[in-house]
């Protein structure tokens, strides 16, 4: 190798980068040498986001700061699995911690990280979240809408009376 040549930068450095000329801040991952996680205050909803960077694609995590209660975890699984079929279909939960996420990731060809596309997906899971973080900050916490009591109460009795049935 000509002693000239540049090293590949990679694509941790070019997110860092990209995060810096934007004026955010942000950790390095102690676990994980192709991560970088910053905290986040949008409207008063705090949150996180992880950057990981593999060969040739994205991922990005963004993290609510709440968990679910053990005994939240069915109503809250209902919810998401019902979300997941009008909106944003990676949010998701952590069923032994109760923490709810979104996770993306996207490809990006080597050498072309496209900025404005990167920015364009972090800002759709922060404005999706600040969106759902209300409702979901409260039911984590074992707090149901009134008017949503009843529908759930049925989708878990149905749910339970499967389950103890002899056809199982």
């Amino acid at each position: 190798m000509d002693s000239l040549e540049e090293k590949p930068i990679s694509l941790i450095d070019v997110i860092k980068e990209e995060l810096d000329c934007n004026s955010f801040v942000f950790l390095t991952s102690s676990k994980h040498s192709n991560a970088l996680v910053m905290e986040i205050v949008i409207n008063d909803y705090k949150m996180r986001i992880y950057f990981f960077a593999y060969d040739k694609k994205i991922n990005i995590r963004l993290v609510f700061p709440f968990a679910s209660e053990q005994g939240m975890l069915p109503i809250l699984a209902l919810f998401l699995t019902e979300y997941r079929d009008k909106a944003f279909t990676n949010l998701r939960i952590d069923m032994e911690t109760g923490v709810v996420f979104f996770d993306y990731s996207y490809l990006v060809r080597p050498g072309a990280f496209d900025s404005e596309f990167f920015w364009i997906y972090v800002r759709s899971m922060t404005s999706e979240a600040c969106r759902l973080y209300k409702t979901l900050s409260r039911m984590c916490a074992g707090r149901i809408e009134p008017d949503m009591k009843e529908y759930y109460r049925v989708l878990l009795t149905c749910a339970l009376e499967r389950l103890q049935s002899d056809d199982s």
